[in-house]
């Protein structure tokens, strides 16, 4: 459960040293009243992020979803139903990742192919599945 860690395979966890940007991720959603708050924010000051929505949420609330990409913002996969996948078996992580990305594509259409596994925790299974599907992590 060290998110930085690079054991089984490499993860973009950071910047570059001495770098002077910063990006900025937001999980967990889509949300109602919060994210459309935050869009509010981040457009008054001209910023833009990346939201690894869950899939099921972004079944619930497909108009946010919506309203996030067409703000300029980066979409990325946070699973359909938020587990953590060190306990979950590589088909158990193959479903959760396609069923999210079904629901993106259903909701907004073309979207990234950036995966953000939840709590952080991944293990040699969950990077060879989300490899296989085209996913960077």
């Amino acid at each position: 459960m060290a998110p930085t860690g690079q054991w089984y395979g490499r993860t973009f966890a950071g910047g570059m040293r001495g770098s002077k940007q910063i990006a900025l991720t937001y999980d967990d959603g889509p949300n109602d009243p919060h994210t459309m708050k935050l869009l509010d924010v981040l457009a008054k000051h001209g910023v833009r992020a990346t939201f690894f929505m869950i899939g099921h949420y972004v079944q619930q609330r497909p108009d946010i979803a919506r309203a996030v990409a067409q703000a300029g913002h980066v979409v990325g996969n946070h699973t359909f139903t938020h587990p953590l996948l060190i306990f979950k078996s590589a088909e158990q992580t193959r479903t959760e990742l396609v069923k999210c990305r079904s629901a993106l594509q259903d909701a907004i259409g073309e979207h990234s192919n950036l995966f953000r596994p939840p709590f952080g925790g991944r293990r040699p299974a969950t990077l060879r599945v989300a490899r296989s599907l085209g996913w960077r992590r």
